[in-house]
């Protein structure tokens, strides 16, 4: 297989996955939506206090889905993500700090390192992603897979492996079949052939609809015959 055709299958591979996860979070974002409003309606009975707290809860909800439009909106991966990161991410850094560890303050911090990393200031888009993967959960599993693309950016391959495996250890919220062709090329370009291809070979087996099979087959036929 050709470079640019390899190139554009792996493209057109993440592209899927990415629409996948996101309308399997558009999906639980609705549950806990529903949750939070049912939560939100038995604490107004107990007073005024957690009728205003919730209402600056739902305030900051609604100032990051107004704040995280353009990005998701964007075209063209990062170099898309550019301009209207330019124009929100100051707003996403203070969000990220008014709202703490809530699921609000590390959406805020998830996507303000999305910015980082498309200005390519990638140690700071490192820190917010760490702060974003701080509680699991399907943020945090996106978070975590962010923040081991930028270690192996910056040259830190064992620190990125850990964070992949740690999503394959821990039930992670996101379909594993990224996940392990992520890390299978990751162990190829440390040489490490023979762990790539168990990788790439567990991806085969447990996920045979994978956008990623046809890939990681392609990848692991490319390898010395005794690493199969």
């Amino acid at each position: 297989m050709r470079t640019e055709e390899r190139q554009k299958l792996e493209s057109d591979a993440l592209v899927l996955w990415v629409d996948r996860a996101w309308d399997w979070s558009v999906a639980n974002r609705r549950r806990l939506l529903t949750w939070v409003a049912a939560a939100a309606g038995a604490a107004l009975l107990t007073g005024g206090f957690l009728m205003n707290r919730s209402s600056q809860q739902a305030d900051a909800r609604a100032r990051l889905a107004e704040l995280t439009r353009p990005i998701q909106e964007a075209m063209g991966g990062e170099a898309g993500q550019r301009a209207p990161c330019e124009t929100v991410l100051p707003d996403l850094e203070r969000l990220a700090a008014s709202q703490g560890s809530s699921a609000t303050g590390r959406s805020a911090a998830y996507y303000a390192g999305v910015c980082h990393r498309a200005f390519g200031d990638h140690e700071a888009a490192a820190a917010r992603f760490a702060a974003a993967r701080s509680r699991g959960g399907l943020l945090g599993d996106m978070a975590t897979m962010a923040y081991a693309g930028v270690l192996r950016r910056v040259g830190n391959p064992e620190e990125a492996a850990a964070a992949y495996r740690s999503l394959l250890d821990g039930g992670a919220a996101l379909p594993a079949d990224p996940i392990l062709f992520e890390l299978g090329v990751l162990e190829e370009e440390q040489g490490r052939p023979e762990a790539a291809a168990v990788l790439y070979q567990r991806l085969s087996d447990e996920h045979p609809d994978s956008a990623f099979v046809e890939l990681a087959e392609a990848r692991r036929d490319r390898l010395p015959v005794e690493q199969r």
